[in-house]
């Protein structure tokens, strides 16, 4: 089996370079011009895995629904280019080989720091260090991969479904006695009580937890608890409270497919209390899967694209993450909104109504910041910024900026933000930097005092561990702070 590397989200992974340096790519240049492109089915589509509501299919852009696409360069040269979207994950090509999406500049048998950062922020693991145990995806075709970005994916749907409490279903009990409750059984009473003594059968219903969800869920942590990336985790904070409760409902017996078959049939899922449960399972089944604890006769089916990640939710919660850990957004009571306080929909008489979600607002007292977050390929060039992400960031601030004026607010910021990979050919990159990235004309209105700026976190380059987080600890602190500028910078005009 042969692996290529590509990263996600890129505009210009320029094949005339890489297979300068790679003899192998000669022969996935020729598989992939036998189809220059992959496209989601729905099926494949809704099994994306994701942190949280999607949109539906026949709502979708064509970047959510495609993968890569084999395209020619625009400068003339007749060199090709694999434009690469949202998704990071395995994707097979042929029968044996398959491509490997991941967050960036990835270099075969070296772990992807990144994406090990933006799962462990998503999932809550607080005090993590990338470089506590050498068996994290060293060599990213391997099996602890999948379960890496399968684990942590399940822990941060895990958190959002548990803290809503264990999902119940009415059980319905019979019993022979005189503590009579429910309804008496007449039948029983004609055939056998009446001739036979004087108890009563009867019959009542009763809330219980769903045993068969119990058990998934236990199983699947205490099959992440045996690998050493997850135990420290498991064993601290609300997990280790989660795991510990798990296991005293445990009924001892180990679910096989046909029991998250028949779970995901449940009524009680259709509660939109419990909607996250459906995310949770759907991950408990993939990480079973791939620890041989159950097998499907349908988890090889034709048109399986391997597993898929939607890595542009997973960078928008980072950034969320990044927001509420800081002492200055906590300081000021700052909150982020919940996803169905901040959408809201225009058009609303009409066939092109349409419902918009910002990804992040936050707010306090006095303030309103919209923030939006790109996972797209970012060098401080005019046409990295999108048309339509522009257009999308000025919808938000305009219908934000008129809801926090009717509340006595001021819509302070409204930004795009992006992960930046530091070039050594990005010769002029501080200037733009330092002069280059604000704007307070994103309204004709002179009284409204918005900045919207082009907010970005660089992503260290170290392939050690420790100097990864460290630096990773620096950049992370100094979006922050230029956040943090560009909410006072109008405040004295």
């Amino acid at each position: 089996m042969a692996d290529y590397y590509i990263p996600a989200n890129n505009t210009d992974y320029d094949f005339a370079r890489s297979l300068e340096s790679h003899d192998d790519y000669q022969s996935f240049y020729k598989k992939l011009k036998d189809n220059g492109s992959l496209w989601l089915t729905k099926e494949q589509y809704d099994n994306v895995l994701g942190f949280k509501k999607r949109r539906d299919y026949s709502e979708c852009r064509d970047e959510d629904k495609c993968v890569y696409q084999l395209q020619y360069c625009s400068n003339g040269s007749g060199n090709q280019f694999l434009k690469t979207y949202n998704y990071i994950g395995f994707i097979p090509i042929g029968k044996k080989d398959r491509i490997i999406i991941d967050t960036g500049k990835h270099r075969a048998g070296e772990k992807d720091l990144f994406l090990l950062r933006l799962l462990k922020y998503v999932s809550g693991d607080v005090y993590f260090d990338s470089s506590e145990d050498d068996s994290i995806i060293d060599t990213p075709n391997d099996a602890s991969y999948s379960l890496l970005i399968m684990g942590y994916l399940f822990l941060f749907q895990f958190r959002k479904a548990f803290a809503k409490g264990i999902p119940l279903q009415y059980v319905k009990h019979q019993e022979h006695g005189l503590n009579i409750k429910g309804q008496i059984n007449i039948k029983e009473y004609i055939q056998r009580d009446m001739l036979y003594g004087y108890k009563l059968t009867y019959s009542y219903s009763q809330l219980e937890y769903i045993q068969d969800i119990i058990d998934v869920l236990y199983i699947t942590m205490r099959e992440m608890d045996d690998s050493a990336v997850f135990t420290e985790l498991l064993n601290s904070g609300d997990y280790a409270r989660f795991y510990r409760q798990l296991r005293q409902l445990y009924s001892g017996k180990r679910p096989s497919a046909s029991v998250i078959n028949r779970i995901e049939q449940q009524k009680a899922l259709k509660n939109p209390m419990y909607s996250d449960y459906k995310e949770t399972l759907r991950l408990a089944r993939f990480i079973l899967e791939h620890r041989n604890v159950i097998h499907d006769d349908d988890s090889d089916r034709p048109g399986n694209p391997g597993f898929l990640v939607d890595v542009s939710e997973l960078w928008e919660l980072y950034v969320a993450e990044l927001i509420r850990r800081s002492d200055y957004f906590r300081e000021n009571n700052y909150r982020i909104l919940e996803q169905q306080e901040a959408e809201y929909t225009l058009y609303n008489d009409t066939f092109i109504k349409k419902k918009n979600i910002p990804d992040i607002v936050l707010e306090n007292e006095d303030n309103v910041l919209v923030i939006d977050a790109k996972f797209k390929t970012m060098k401080f060039r005019p046409f990295d910024v999108d048309r339509d992400d522009l257009h999308q960031i000025h919808s938000y601030s305009g219908f934000f900026n008129l809801k926090s004026k009717k509340e006595g607010k001021t819509l302070k910021v409204s930004s795009l933000v992006y992960p930046y990979y530091n070039d050594e050919s990005d010769s002029d990159i501080n200037e733009i930097i330092e002069s280059r990235l604000y704007s307070n004309d994103a309204f004709e209105d002179t009284e409204v005092k918005t900045v919207f700026s082009i907010g970005y976190v660089r992503i260290s380059d170290q392939s050690d561990p420790a100097k990864f987080d460290e630096e990773m600890t620096q950049y992370e602190q100094e979006y922050i702070e230029r956040l943090q500028k560009s909410i006072s910078m109008l405040d004295n005009l």
